[in-house]
């Protein structure tokens, strides 16, 4: 079923966060900790990533012009992608809910974590 849904969705016209939004989502990874993930599109093709937690880098993110679904990272956040052996298998924004939606995937662990990134001025909005 979801897999249906998200191919009905790659057939919308595909849209990008609003720039300068910051998204952000902290989550555990059983037995190891906590992993906080901050994105922040900066330009129209690119967005930065934090990260902290268990793993601590900074990095960007780039988004192909001629087709926004395909991006690619920079060397650190790509590093830290292959030492981990991290793959990222879905990755959707969510104009309605203006959320960001991946599935990562972490092989060491075989864990697979769905993780949502939200919109900090709605979250503190909501407080």
């Amino acid at each position: 079923m979801f897999s249906f849904f998200y191919i009905l969705l790659s057939l919308i016209d595909i849209k990008l966060p609003i720039i300068n939004n910051i998204y952000k989502s902290k989550f555990i990874i059983p037995l190891i900790g906590k992993q906080n993930i901050e994105y922040q599109r900066i330009e129209k093709y690119k967005s930065s990533l934090k990260l902290y937690g268990i793993i601590n880098t900074n990095g960007y993110l780039f988004f192909d012009k001629n087709d926004i679904k395909n991006y690619s990272f920079d060397e650190e956040i790509q590093n830290v992608m292959n030492k981990y052996k991290c793959k990222i298998n879905e990755a959707y924004y969510n104009d309605i809910k203006d959320e960001i939606f991946l599935i990562v995937k972490v092989n060491p662990l075989n864990l697979q974590k769905v993780i949502i990134l939200k919109n900090i001025y709605y979250e503190e909005k909501d407080l």
